[in-house]
């Protein structure tokens, strides 16, 4: 018959103790499972921001077209990237994780999570994700949110030149009860 002795149960709960504390607290905390878009926005947010950098909108809204350079506030401007991340604790069992040499791509388990497609393409073959964090090529997003009296989706996607967004998109459209659909295109350029 197996015995447990007093010794070997001490050992065990010391040895668990140990490997459990190995890693910092904070670590533990700020440990991500997946892409961190959120962080990888915001530094775009404080880049665009410090730069001065304008944008070059060419937007078609339902039939009307329109055309124009502003300057904007990158925080509001970039907000539905930012949105986007799925980098939560909620999310962590959520989606389906898929790579090869220069892309990571998440694609949502459950139909009611509004980030149903994250694409993280990278300009070269990466190891992982730091690498691919430097070596950003592109970022794209499909976005959908329903309910019983709206239906969302929009595409977004965002093209970087040497680790800067250069361009970015929003596709989409909008059917609100008893209201005709609305039907988006936003086309944007970075101009430095």
């Amino acid at each position: 018959m197996f015995q447990i002795n007093k010794i070997s149960v001490v050992f065990a709960f010391s040895l668990l103790f140990l490997t459990s504390s190995c890693l910092p607290e904070q670590d533990l905390k700020t440990s991500k499972k997946f892409f961190d878009l959120k962080k990888v926005i915001s530094k775009q947010i404080d880049w665009l921001t410090k730069s001065n950098a304008k944008v070059r909108k060419n937007a078609q809204i339902g039939g009307d077209r329109k055309e124009e350079t502003l300057a904007v506030d990158w925080a509001s401007e970039l907000k539905v990237f930012v949105d986007s991340d799925i980098n939560a604790p909620i999310f962590q069992d959520s989606y389906l994780v898929s790579q090869n040499a220069n892309s990571l791509i998440y694609k949502a388990l459950q139909k009611n999570l509004k980030v149903r497609e994250l694409h993280i393409i990278s300009q070269e073959n990466c190891t992982n994700f730091s690498d691919l964090e430097e070596k950003l090529s592109e970022i794209k997003i499909v976005y959908r949110d329903e309910n019983s009296f709206y239906f969302t989706k929009r595409n977004l996607a965002m093209q970087f030149k040497q680790g800067k967004v250069e361009t970015y998109q929003v596709i989409g459209f909008q059917k609100i009860m008893f209201k005709d659909t609305l039907d988006y295109q936003v086309a944007s350029e970075v101009l430095k």
